[in-house]
């Protein structure tokens, strides 16, 4: 793509949240186009049946107990993650996901696992693998059957535009991973990404200092890419359903035991997990994050033109990369990552971006 003012291509503008559009062959299309009508709303009925029961079941074995610490129900908790854990593989198979394959083993003392994120299927994964809780937003407490079953689940809720929440979840989160009968699925990103970079790790689950098996989710692309960069999680459903077939293969890495350096400096671990996760995906780590993220999201959606949506990308990009060179210079780690346009050379960092100071307060 070629605009007036910035003579770059999208990829180079957003690098990790450039959107992949669909490039179906025609067999793909002629599917997509004939049976994938079909089978859309079928799919659909089918995915709202199972988080039907699931949510039904979570609500009446959660009657009478606390949802806000669901590790005080051990009993209840064992009968809803083992509910859970195979309705949810049903929900995937009729969504599509017929092949589920899985690499490596699970650390049988591992209680904290952190992997990349690209959809709405993630979630399902560290269900159905793990019968994990997650950081979820808060928005997604008000979703159909999702709001019950991640409460049950032991999952934290946060509100990325409330300091306070974002506090809570931090202590909520440090004390979950400390507790040896929670089980908790992390993704450091923060943020969905296209899968080509892995952005920027937030260091929230890495405060504790404790040992983090990776987990690695890989998708089969059909004719729609399984990330929503651009559109919403709904849209990207349906568009997903239209696919004859979706497959994903989850791998398991040997658990990390951070170093003391690590242990005392949150940022220097979650800088030397990514590079272990870019290892194993076969990608590049990226210095971005959620703030170059929603600026691509306001740009295809229509609501910033592309001037205005490189100009605040640049703004934030500066500033974070500047942040980022001063960790590596204090703290004398390997610089693995890069980091897509700034603008021309000669421009400098003159002013704090105030959108970066508020995501980096979530960290």
């Amino acid at each position: 793509m070629t605009n007036k003012g910035y003579d770059i291509t999208e990829a180079q503008a957003f690098g990790a949240f450039e959107w992949t559009k669909p490039n179906p062959n025609i067999f793909q299309k002629a599917f997509r186009n004939t049976i994938g009508l079909v089978l859309v709303p079928i799919r659909f009925l089918c995915w709202n049946i199972v988080l039907f029961f699931i949510a039904i079941f979570a609500v009446i074995a959660m009657i009478g107990a606390d949802k806000k610490d669901v590790t005080k129900h051990p009993i209840r908790q064992w009968l809803i993650v083992k509910w859970s854990r195979a309705w949810v593989r049903v929900g995937l198979f009729l969504s599509g996901f017929f092949w589920i394959k899985v690499k490596g083993e699970r650390d049988p003392d591992a209680s904290v696992f952190i992997t990349n994120h690209q959809s709405w299927c993630d979630p399902c994964c560290a269900i159905m693998e793990l019968g994990a809780g997650f950081i979820s937003k808060i928005e997604n407490k008000k979703v159909y059957g999702v709001g019950i079953i991640a409460q049950c689940i032991g999952c934290i809720f946060v509100s990325r535009d409330s300091e306070e929440s974002r506090k809570q979840a931090q202590e909520d989160l440090t004390a979950g991973i400390k507790n040896p009968d929670r089980t908790i699925c992390v993704f450091p990103e923060g943020t969905i990404t296209n899968t080509k970079h892995l952005s920027s790790f937030k260091t929230g689950v890495f405060v504790a200092g404790e040992p983090i098996q990776p987990i690695l989710f890989r998708y089969d692309l059909g004719c729609m890419p399984p990330h929503w960069v651009a559109g919403n999680m709904f849209a990207n459903y349906f568009k997903l359903c239209m696919n004859p077939w979706n497959g994903i293969t989850i791998e398991y890495l040997p658990t990390y035991h951070p170093n003391e350096a690590e242990k005392a400096n949150p940022q220097l671990y979650a800088h030397n997990m990514q590079k272990v996760m870019c290892d194993g995906l076969g990608v590049t780590a990226e210095v971005t994050g959620y703030q170059e993220h929603r600026c691509a999201l306001d740009y295809y959606n229509g609501k910033l033109t592309w001037e205005e949506a490189v100009d605040k990308v640049i703004g934030v990009r500066k500033t974070r990369y500047e942040k980022h060179k001063k960790f590596v210079q204090e703290s004398g780690a390997e610089d693995h990552c890069f980091v897509s346009y700034m603008g021309e050379e000669e421009e400098t960092v003159e002013e704090p971006n105030e959108q970066l100071q508020e995501e980096e307060s979530t960290e």
